[in-house]
Protein backbone atom coordinates (compact mmCIF):
# COMPACT_ATOMS: atom_id res chain seq x y z
CA UNK A 1 0.00 0.00 0.00
CA UNK A 2 2.75 2.43 0.84
CA UNK A 3 4.59 1.90 -1.89
CA UNK A 4 1.37 3.22 -4.27
CA UNK A 5 1.58 6.20 -1.84
CA UNK A 6 5.47 6.08 -2.91
CA UNK A 7 5.08 6.10 -6.25
CA UNK A 8 2.09 8.61 -6.25
CA UNK A 9 4.43 11.39 -4.95
CA UNK A 10 7.18 10.63 -7.18
CA UNK A 11 4.90 11.01 -10.02
CA UNK A 12 3.01 14.03 -8.60
CA UNK A 13 5.25 16.46 -9.58
CA UNK A 14 3.31 18.28 -11.91
CA UNK A 15 -0.23 16.28 -12.37
CA UNK A 16 -3.49 17.81 -11.49
CA UNK A 17 -3.57 19.80 -14.78
CA UNK A 18 -6.46 21.72 -16.07
CA UNK A 19 -6.76 18.77 -18.76
CA UNK A 20 -6.04 16.36 -16.16
CA UNK A 21 -8.82 17.78 -13.85
CA UNK A 22 -11.37 17.65 -16.42
CA UNK A 23 -11.35 14.25 -16.95
CA UNK A 24 -14.77 12.34 -18.53
CA UNK A 25 -16.76 10.76 -15.59
CA UNK A 26 -16.47 7.22 -16.33
CA UNK A 27 -20.12 5.27 -14.80
CA UNK A 28 -19.97 5.40 -11.26
CA UNK A 29 -17.44 7.20 -10.84
CA UNK A 30 -17.11 10.16 -8.59
CA UNK A 31 -17.54 13.64 -10.51
CA UNK A 32 -13.93 15.77 -10.43
CA UNK A 33 -16.30 18.84 -9.60
CA UNK A 34 -17.46 16.29 -6.31
CA UNK A 35 -13.82 15.21 -5.45
CA UNK A 36 -11.84 18.21 -4.93
CA UNK A 37 -15.15 20.24 -3.10
CA UNK A 38 -14.51 17.34 -0.40
CA UNK A 39 -10.77 17.11 -0.57
CA UNK A 40 -11.22 21.05 -0.06
CA UNK A 41 -13.46 20.50 2.86
CA UNK A 42 -11.11 17.50 4.28
CA UNK A 43 -7.98 19.82 4.25
CA UNK A 44 -9.79 22.27 5.79
CA UNK A 45 -10.80 20.27 8.81
CA UNK A 46 -7.57 18.89 9.17
CA UNK A 47 -5.96 22.56 8.78
CA UNK A 48 -8.01 23.32 12.02
CA UNK A 49 -7.00 20.56 14.03
CA UNK A 50 -3.26 22.00 12.82
CA UNK A 51 -2.32 19.03 10.65
CA UNK A 52 -1.49 19.38 6.66
CA UNK A 53 -1.78 16.79 4.36
CA UNK A 54 2.05 17.12 3.94
CA UNK A 55 2.61 16.12 7.48
CA UNK A 56 0.55 13.29 7.22
CA UNK A 57 2.06 11.42 4.23
CA UNK A 58 5.67 12.71 5.64
CA UNK A 59 4.73 10.51 8.64
CA UNK A 60 3.59 7.97 6.86
CA UNK A 61 6.57 7.48 4.33
CA UNK A 62 8.79 7.97 7.40
CA UNK A 63 11.17 10.62 5.69
CA UNK A 64 12.68 13.76 6.72
CA UNK A 65 12.35 16.92 4.63
CA UNK A 66 15.56 18.19 4.49
CA UNK A 67 16.78 21.95 5.13
CA UNK A 68 18.11 22.56 1.24
CA UNK A 69 14.67 21.79 -1.08
CA UNK A 70 12.63 22.13 1.81
CA UNK A 71 9.83 23.92 -0.31
CA UNK A 72 10.26 21.64 -3.02
CA UNK A 73 9.52 19.02 -1.37
CA UNK A 74 6.27 20.03 0.71
CA UNK A 75 5.12 21.15 -2.34
CA UNK A 76 5.63 17.57 -4.16
CA UNK A 77 3.96 15.73 -0.57
CA UNK A 78 1.14 18.40 -0.89
CA UNK A 79 0.67 17.59 -4.89
CA UNK A 80 0.68 13.77 -4.04
CA UNK A 81 -1.58 13.92 -0.70
CA UNK A 82 -4.35 15.81 -2.91
CA UNK A 83 -3.78 13.08 -6.35
CA UNK A 84 -3.68 10.55 -4.03
CA UNK A 85 -6.89 11.80 -2.35
CA UNK A 86 -8.73 12.66 -6.13
CA UNK A 87 -7.46 8.99 -7.30
CA UNK A 88 -9.03 6.92 -4.37
CA UNK A 89 -12.14 9.35 -4.70
CA UNK A 90 -12.28 8.43 -8.66
CA UNK A 91 -12.71 4.81 -7.55
CA UNK A 92 -15.74 5.30 -5.51
CA UNK A 93 -19.35 5.80 -6.97
CA UNK A 94 -20.88 8.54 -7.17
CA UNK A 95 -22.75 9.63 -3.65
CA UNK A 96 -25.98 11.49 -3.53
CA UNK A 97 -26.85 14.87 -2.97
CA UNK A 98 -28.40 14.20 0.71
CA UNK A 99 -24.48 12.00 1.30
CA UNK A 100 -22.52 14.78 -0.06
CA UNK A 101 -24.19 17.25 2.23
CA UNK A 102 -24.15 14.91 5.22
CA UNK A 103 -20.05 14.70 4.87
CA UNK A 104 -19.60 17.88 4.12
CA UNK A 105 -21.68 18.94 6.97
CA UNK A 106 -19.62 16.63 9.17
CA UNK A 107 -16.24 18.03 8.00
CA UNK A 108 -17.50 21.71 8.92
CA UNK A 109 -18.21 20.68 12.33
CA UNK A 110 -14.77 18.72 12.71
CA UNK A 111 -13.33 21.66 11.17
CA UNK A 112 -15.19 24.04 14.26
CA UNK A 113 -13.91 22.01 16.63
CA UNK A 114 -10.12 21.46 16.40
CA UNK A 115 -10.40 19.89 20.02
CA UNK A 116 -12.75 17.03 18.79
CA UNK A 117 -10.21 16.16 15.56
CA UNK A 118 -7.59 16.01 18.00
CA UNK A 119 -9.18 13.60 20.66
CA UNK A 120 -10.90 11.33 17.87
CA UNK A 121 -6.98 11.34 16.16
CA UNK A 122 -5.38 10.17 19.62
CA UNK A 123 -8.17 7.37 20.28
CA UNK A 124 -7.73 5.84 16.63
CA UNK A 125 -3.38 5.94 17.53
CA UNK A 126 -4.11 4.34 20.70
CA UNK A 127 -6.07 1.74 18.55
CA UNK A 128 -3.60 1.27 16.29
CA UNK A 129 -0.96 -1.89 16.74
CA UNK A 130 2.17 -0.61 18.21
CA UNK A 131 5.35 -1.07 15.93
CA UNK A 132 6.92 -5.15 16.03
CA UNK A 133 10.31 -5.02 17.82
CA UNK A 134 13.11 -7.25 17.03
CA UNK A 135 13.98 -8.81 13.50
CA UNK A 136 11.28 -10.25 11.83
CA UNK A 137 10.92 -14.12 11.69
CA UNK A 138 12.34 -16.16 9.66
CA UNK A 139 10.26 -19.26 9.50
CA UNK A 140 6.93 -17.56 10.16
CA UNK A 141 4.75 -20.58 10.99
CA UNK A 142 5.36 -23.77 12.21
CA UNK A 143 4.53 -25.79 9.37
CA UNK A 144 7.67 -24.00 7.95
CA UNK A 145 9.75 -25.16 10.43
CA UNK A 146 8.75 -28.75 10.45
CA UNK A 147 9.43 -28.49 6.78
CA UNK A 148 12.94 -26.69 7.73
CA UNK A 149 13.32 -29.85 9.97
CA UNK A 150 12.64 -32.33 7.56
CA UNK A 151 15.52 -30.38 5.07
CA UNK A 152 17.84 -31.24 7.64
CA UNK A 153 16.99 -35.24 8.09
CA UNK A 154 17.03 -35.69 4.60
CA UNK A 155 20.63 -34.00 4.38
CA UNK A 156 21.89 -36.04 7.22
CA UNK A 157 22.48 -38.50 4.54
CA UNK A 158 25.13 -36.95 3.14
CA UNK A 159 26.04 -34.45 5.75
CA UNK A 160 26.98 -34.19 8.79
CA UNK A 161 24.26 -32.65 11.24
CA UNK A 162 25.58 -29.56 12.20
CA UNK A 163 26.39 -28.83 8.28
CA UNK A 164 23.15 -29.49 7.57
CA UNK A 165 21.35 -27.25 9.88
CA UNK A 166 24.63 -25.14 8.10
CA UNK A 167 22.84 -25.34 4.67
CA UNK A 168 19.18 -25.32 5.95
CA UNK A 169 20.21 -22.12 7.93
CA UNK A 170 21.69 -20.21 4.70
CA UNK A 171 18.22 -21.15 2.34
CA UNK A 172 16.21 -20.01 4.48
CA UNK A 173 18.33 -16.59 5.21
CA UNK A 174 18.94 -17.24 9.21
CA UNK A 175 21.81 -17.72 11.78
CA UNK A 176 23.01 -21.37 12.54
CA UNK A 177 22.26 -20.93 15.62
CA UNK A 178 18.73 -20.03 15.12
CA UNK A 179 18.36 -23.19 12.51
CA UNK A 180 19.52 -25.47 15.81
CA UNK A 181 16.75 -23.74 18.00
CA UNK A 182 14.35 -25.02 15.54
CA UNK A 183 15.69 -28.21 15.03
CA UNK A 184 15.90 -28.78 18.92
CA UNK A 185 12.24 -27.46 19.51
CA UNK A 186 11.03 -29.72 17.13
CA UNK A 187 13.35 -32.65 17.89
CA UNK A 188 14.17 -32.68 21.28
CA UNK A 189 17.16 -34.32 22.86
CA UNK A 190 15.92 -38.32 24.29
CA UNK A 191 16.57 -39.00 27.73
CA UNK A 192 18.51 -42.51 28.13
Amino acid sequence: MWQDIDRRILACGTILTDDERSYVKAEGQVKAETARKLLAAFKGMLGAAGVTGEEILKSVLKISIPKKGKARVKKLLRAGFEAGFLEDMKRQPEPTEAQIAGVLQMLEALENSPSQVRRLLMQKVKELPHAPGGPRRKLTTTGKEIAACAEVISLHADLSHREALHRVALRHGMSDRTMYRVWRKHNPKRKE
